[in-house]
């Protein structure tokens, strides 16, 4: 009773005291005049009242911040705010934070060469290496994160198609005419989607008379293109049997094979046969077995079971882009930077980490 007692006069004192202060001041600077015993007490209420619910505001903010804020995984997934518990205990771990420390290096250098960069607009090999090598190190940042969040399906299809393009990289570094060939490219799959759209039915009744108009505008547009293309080339013998050819999508195989064999062989080839596709590999990512090789159950969850081959083939492909790119930039400072980067990979933890304790508490 004593305890309740106390707590009301302190309640009391919190209302009263901010109002009689402010209602002081009122009767002393702003009534012409004086007000009542009871208009005081009333006054004084009133201010004490209003003092109290602005103090009480920012805290029932707070709380209600605080409630929407309890994104849990077994509710967000890998969108809870927890998980970044898991990516703490992950950068805890000595071999994943050197992975971690150095791809975060890589991914500066990469911001640096970018940044004040003139590109000369009319020089098409260096504008489209440019672009390239911008989207190689965002696609390097995509995986850095989804690698952190123990994403790592997901991080090697994004590196898949980074390795991809750090093969045209190294084609129209070595031979600017590369370009002429991913343009042709665009050209077969434009007509390719518009034959696709307008030879069936269910496709072709989705769009309107002007969208229709326009496809089979396209289709003209690019078999005119490519009769003028082999004309042009067949008037000149000494290139007339390599040139005489309809258009067609690029083989990256065989570009890899002239420009950038082992980039193909070492990442292009492993990332799409795990990573792109859907195979067994794809789907023994998301299945937990025991030592006898039994299933346990399915995977729903960060995983970090192979995070350093991961991190391997995510720094390979920035590697692999930014040599291209310093070399048509011709830089001699980010060159020899990119040399050391190189010279330091080999000495980064080779293998898994064993016997690892990484923070579960993301449900």
């Amino acid at each position: 009773m004593e305890l309740d007692l106390n707590l009301l006069l302190v309640q009391l004192a919190v209302i009263f005291l901010p109002g009689i202060i402010w209602e002081r001041l009122g009767a002393r600077f702003a009534a012409k005049i004086k007000p009542s015993t009871w208009e005081s007490l009333v006054r004084t209420l009133s201010f004490g009242f209003v003092v109290r619910a602005f103090e009480l505001m920012p805290q029932q903010r707070g709380s209600t911040d605080s409630r929407k804020s309890k994104m849990t995984f077994n509710k967000d997934g890998f969108l809870s705010q927890s998980m970044e518990a898991f990516s703490t205990s992950l950068r805890n771990e000595n071999t994943y934070r050197q992975w971690f420390d150095f791809a975060r290096e890589l991914n500066r250098f990469g911001i640096g060469i970018l940044d004040n960069l003139q590109v000369p607009r009319h020089d098409n090999q260096r504008v489209t290496i440019c672009a390239l090598f911008t989207r190689a190190h965002q696609s390097f940042q995509a995986a850095l994160i989804l690698a952190e969040r123990g994403m790592l399906s997901d991080a090697r299809v994004v590196l898949r198609s980074a390795v991809e393009g750090a093969i045209a990289m190294h084609a129209i570094a070595d031979d600017p005419t590369f370009i002429k060939q991913l343009d042709d490219a665009h050209k077969y799959n434009q007509r390719k989607m518009a034959r696709l759209v307008l030879n069936n039915p269910d496709y072709k009744s989705s769009f309107s008379e002007e969208e229709i108009a326009d496809l089979e505008k396209t289709i003209c547009d690019i078999d005119e293109y490519e009769k003028k293309n082999n004309k042009k080339l067949i008037d000149n013998n000494e290139f007339e049997k390599e040139n005489n050819k309809k258009l067609s999508d690029i083989k990256w195989a065989n570009v890899a094979l002239k420009h950038c064999k082992d980039l193909y062989d070492l990442l292009y080839r492993q990332l799409s046969s795990d990573g792109t596709h859907t195979n067994n590999k794809a789907i023994q990512r998301f299945l937990l077995f025991d030592k006898k090789n039994e299933l346990l159950d399915i995977r729903i969850g960060p995983d970090n079971s192979d995070l350093v081959e991961v991190m391997k083939i995510m720094c390979l492909m920035f590697l692999w882009a930014a040599g291209p790119f310093t070399r048509v930039f011709q830089t001699p400072e980010n060159i020899t930077k990119l040399q050391k980067f190189i010279e330091r990979f080999p000495n980064l933890p080779d293998s898994e980490p064993t016997n690892v304790t990484i923070n579960p508490n993301y449900t």
